[in-house]
């Protein structure tokens, strides 16, 4: 009798159904009149159980804040409105008679904070990979993100919560949690003000039936379990972090150990096919021409130097190190040797580039409009960049706060890695400072040129999930920055470069394309028209 009452008593909470409703509806209508819409997807998080609206919080405050004291300021109102909407939302769905409201608030109060402290590092992450949109890094942040929030999402249920994990049951709501939050961004990528309001909708009603869940589950499995001493919660969230931390050092020491190779000067007949392969972030040069030539006669391959020329023109070796480059210099580089390589072989050239060479070649071809290129395949195009940005060392403005800290987890992990992208360094700093550019050239059309860019399947969890591409898109399998070195993809540069038309699949387009709209529901918020005003 009392387990049919449990289960048929959400009709009549009305506070909890108020609330988890009515909070994200209005997030979504103040988003629109604020015209952000790549907030839609995370306005259902307002209400979402656990840390998980601690998460959505944290997001928008790292983005939106233009000094140290209006982070503060936010911070505490945020710290305020989170803990006393989590007290209301856990007294609502309270089965039977709750605690008294001062405690559940202070549960809250409790909750908040420690949540916060936990998220921030993989928040930071997040927003790091807004700016340079790799998705390592968002693999490196939203995997240890979500585990956290899995072993901390009954603190402010249960007033032990520092001495015993939370049940299984209680666990798996928030798994379910997180497929419907994941499904609410999807439905919403693109989608007009009316269909977004009812998703959000939808999406209340299902936190409002999760909450009303996962106390229960919390609150009923509170008196059989465990009552150590030890801080096992406390423990877990660090263990996470731990591992998290050694798994980036064991990733990007992997990255950093990558050898110059050694030039060897080839055959550049007159109407020879003359290609340039653009190597990406932390690659070599530059012995991978040979390689993607594969003794053809009909194309001559020469690789990107991001150190120039030598005096005889070949491009100077060079260890992955260098990489972390000014685009602007790096533009000058290109124009110097592809007039060279278009000189040498008497025609047009087709340019192969990955990663950072993507960057590079759209900040040449807007310079250069008139360039000795007719062909450009883009592999692991960066999509995007800089939807967020943070100032200069010392100076105010968007994301203050949140490039500090940005600083010191690169510079933490710079310590245990040989390489690794430095948050002042030039090329995030070019890139913050072209960023209105480069997200008007990046898979932009150029009508002189034939293009086409091959995106890797992981790529599109830092994709925005409403990206209409101008130019051919294939989705192939595979990871961020390791298509150019596969024996498929090689071979499919060579036909390419040559005339033959690409033919991708459907199937993998639109994969890419459910995995773009549900990841957008984790990513920080674009500062959108904001910081790019239109006009």
């Amino acid at each position: 009798m009392a387990q049919d009452e449990y289960r048929t008593r959400l009709r009549d909470r009305r506070l909890l159904l108020t609330l988890a409703v009515g909070l994200p509806l209005v997030e979504v209508l103040t988003l629109a009149l604020l015209d952000i819409p790549s907030g839609f997807g995370l306005a259902g998080q307002v209400t979402a159980p656990g840390p998980f609206g601690v998460f959505h919080d944290l997001r928008w405050l790292f983005v939106f804040h233009d000094s140290v004291v209006g982070f503060v300021a936010c911070l505490l109102l945020l710290i305020a409105f989170r803990s006393l909407l989590t007290a209301l939302l856990v007294r609502s769905a309270w089965p039977g008679r709750p605690p008294g409201f001062r405690r559940l608030l202070g549960y809250a109060l409790v909750s908040t904070l420690v949540a916060a402290v936990f998220l921030s590092p993989w928040v930071t992450l997040l927003f790091g990979a807004a700016v340079v949109p790799l998705s390592w890094l968002f693999f490196g942040a939203l995997p240890p993100a979500l585990a956290t929030i899995l072993v901390l999402h009954h603190m402010g249920i249960d007033g032990g919560w520092w001495r015993r994990l939370p049940p299984v049951r209680s666990a798996a709501w928030m798994g379910l949690s997180f497929l419907a939050l994941s499904l609410s961004a999807l439905a919403v990528a693109g989608r007009s003000l009316p269909v977004v309001l009812g998703v959000v909708a939808v999406t209340g009603l299902f936190n409002a039936w999760a909450w009303h869940h996962l106390v229960g589950e919390i609150v009923r499995g509170l008196p059989a379990r465990s009552r150590r001493l030890a801080p096992v919660t406390v423990m877990a969230a660090l263990a996470v972090f731990l591992v998290a931390v050694v798994g980036s050092q064991i990733g990007f020491a992997a990255r950093g150990n990558e050898d110059p190779g050694v030039w060897v000067a080839g055959d550049v007949r007159q109407g020879v096919r003359a290609v340039l392969l653009v190597g990406g972030f932390a690659s070599g040069c530059c012995d991978e021409g040979p390689k993607l030539q594969s003794g053809s006669d009909a194309i001559y391959v020469e690789q990107f130097s991001y150190l120039g020329l030598t005096d005889q023109g070949d491009p100077l070796p060079h260890s992955g190190l260098v990489t972390d480059a000014d685009l602007s210099r790096l533009a000058r580089l290109m124009e110097a040797q592809l007039a060279n390589l278009a000189a040498r072989s008497g025609g047009p050239v087709a340019v192969v580039a990955e990663s950072e060479g993507t960057l590079v070649a759209s900040v040449y071809l807007a310079e250069h409009p008139e360039a000795p290129v007719d062909r450009l395949m883009l592999l692991s195009p960066i999509i995007e960049p800089a939807r967020v940005t943070y100032p200069d060392r010392g100076e105010e403005g968007q994301g203050m706060v949140a490039g500090y800290e940005l600083r010191v987890i690169s510079e933490l992990i710079d310590e245990m890695a040989p390489f690794t992208i430095s948050a002042d360094g030039a090329l995030v700093e070019s890139v913050r400072r072209e960023a209105a550019d480069l997200q008007a050239a990046l898979l932009g059309d150029h009508p002189r040129i034939e293009e086409v860019a091959v995106l890797p399947l992981a790529d599109a969890v830092t994709g925005p999930g409403d990206t209409d591409f101008e130019i051919e898109v294939i989705v192939v399998p595979g990871f961020h920055g390791g298509l150019r070195g596969r024996p498929d993809i090689q071979v499919m540069i060579r036909s390419w470069v040559l005339g033959e038309d690409l033919e991708g699949s459907a199937i993998w387009l639109t994969v890419n394309w459910v995995i773009a709209g549900s990841a957008s529901a984790w990513q920080v918020p674009a500062l959108d028209s904001i910081a790019y005003p239109a006009g």
